[in-house]
């Protein structure tokens, strides 16, 4: 019986052991794997791609999302694992085209709407990883897409992005900046490539490429002013301390200086909150490093206004006591700015714009929005509200928004209502300058001044075609009269 178990003992030992060593070598060998979706997964938030790719929170990556351009309307495509709607069948250099070229593995071309033209610095290392975590750690959404792209013509013309990829897309190659700190250079790559922060921030030519000669210095983002972030203390950041920069693009906000709204407050919602705080500070410590550039119409950083002046409401006031909103004891058609904003703005920011203790509601005094020379921020905030999700600190942001389009819960204003409300706002709060007329509130809606490209874009194209159509022509021509000269 002794022998007899020393063998079982023998054999048993053994079996375990070998169970034992191919469990450590099986975990040896998926934990790489996992690093790697691991790491995919972060960098896509660094790109923000869920809040591009994602219409409904039930379908991450699904697209369906519309970005409404000058030029039309562009639907974000399915970038899941799918085989049959996604990305499922793309191998990893059509994934790395697709990001980086913008081209399809079908040939055809992504339109600037992807950031490609940023994304174009990303390395091979974190290529891979990204490619792995959307083909491994994504979960394949099977449905077709219930809309598509439509640009106008000669936006939707095949061979128009291959021309403008060729005129305005810059050199890809990402270069070590011995000037700049280890961190700062990190902070340049996540600034250039990945957070693609020059994509919005940087004013765009009459040809919508970026002009780099404006690096940083403000641009438009969805009819959003993307402010200056250059290190201008006027105009851009360069009043900003580090730890301000740093809480604002982790919470959303920094008191005394300004709250996120619109598309920014979107990328803090799905990307900067979530960032390691070494990146941040990476992000931060390179965006002081940028040149400064000025718009010489701003006098003071947006954020010094504090008008002192003491508001006595008593002469503006003219509803009860229990000042209802009802039109029955409104005045719907009144265009005086103070009453307006003693209607629809004092309950939350204060008769003298000062905002709730804890500045949960921001002060209007000493806020970006109210004291920039470009009203469009101030205006969209009006029209269309904040709906932020809690940051990791901080609790859900909502303001409701004022426009007959947005409105769910208040009485909406017109657009003559709107300018009146937004320069009482400005006049008593920020510069003490009253620009807005209801004309320019329709602008802003509709997106901002059109593009140069955008409005002559079919005069251009036929111009183009019939210019073809000559130097075809007198080439034929050239052609013709030389062989008729050598047979002759």
């Amino acid at each position: 019986m002794t022998s007899l178990f020393k063998k079982y003992f023998k054999i048993y030992g053994r079996a375990l052991t070998l169970l034992l060593s191919l469990s450590f070598t099986y975990a040896n060998a998926e934990s790489p794997k996992d690093e790697l979706i691991e790491k995919g997964e972060y960098l896509s938030i660094l790109g923000d791609c869920m809040a591009c790719h994602t219409a409904s929170n039930d379908k991450p990556y699904a697209g369906g999302l519309e970005f409404k351009m000058p030029m039309g309307t562009i639907v974000a495509s399915n970038i899941t694992p799918s085989k049959q709607y996604g990305i499922g069948n793309w191998s990893k250099e059509d994934f790395s085209k697709a990001v980086k070229k913008g081209i399809r593995p079908d040939g055809s071309h992504l339109y600037p709407a992807m950031p490609y033209t940023a994304f174009a610095i990303i390395n091979e290392e974190d290529i891979t990883a990204l490619y792995h975590y959307f083909m491994k750690g994504v979960t394949p959404i099977d449905e077709a897409l219930p809309i598509t792209t439509q640009l106008t013509f000669p936006f939707n013309l095949p061979g128009i992005m291959p021309i403008w990829n060729l005129l305005f897309t810059q050199d890809s190659n990402l270069t070590y900046d011995l000037s700049l700190t280890e961190s700062q250079n990190r902070g340049k790559y996540l600034v250039d490539g990945l957070t693609h922060c020059s994509t919005c921030h940087t004013p765009r030519n009459q040809f919508m490429a970026e002009d780099y000669q404006q690096y940083l210095g403000g641009g438009i983002a969805d009819g959003w002013h993307a402010p200056n972030i250059t290190s201008d203390k006027i105009s851009g950041i360069g009043g900003w301390s580090q730890e301000e920069l740093f809480t604002y693009l982790k919470t959303g906000r920094a008191f005394g200086k300004s709250s996120a709204a619109g598309p920014m407050a979107d990328a803090i919602d799905y990307s900067f909150q979530h960032l390691k705080d070494e990146d941040l500070t990476a992000i931060v410590e390179y965006l002081q490093t940028i040149p400064p550039i000025a718009n010489p119409e701003q006098k003071l950083p947006a954020y010094q206004y504090s008008n002192q002046e003491t508001i006595t409401w008593s002469d503006f006031e003219q509803y009860p006591p229990h000042d209802n909103q009802s039109s029955f004891y409104r005045d719907d058609t009144t265009i005086d700015g103070a009453l307006l904003y003693n209607a629809a703005c004092a309950t939350c920011h204060g008769i003298q714009g000062e905002g709730a203790l804890d500045q949960s509601i921001p002060s209007l005094t000493q806020n970006s929005t109210v004291g920039r020379v470009d009203r469009t921020n101030l205006v969209l905030t009006i029209l269309e509200g904040v709906h932020r999700k809690p940051t990791l600190n901080e609790s859900i942001t909502l303001m409701p928004a004022f426009s007959l389009e947005e409105t769910e819960i208040f009485s909406w204003l017109s657009d003559e209502q709107i300018a009146a409300v937004t320069n009482y706002v400005t006049e008593h709060f920020g510069d003490g300058e009253t620009t807005l007329s209801g004309v320019d509130i329709e602008i802003i809606k509709a997106g901002g001044n059109t593009p140069f490209l955008v409005k002559h874009a079919s005069v251009i194209a036929m111009l183009g075609f019939i210019a073809g159509i000559l130097i075809i022509a007198i080439i034929g021509r050239f052609i013709f009269r030389r062989c008729s000269k050598r047979s002759s």
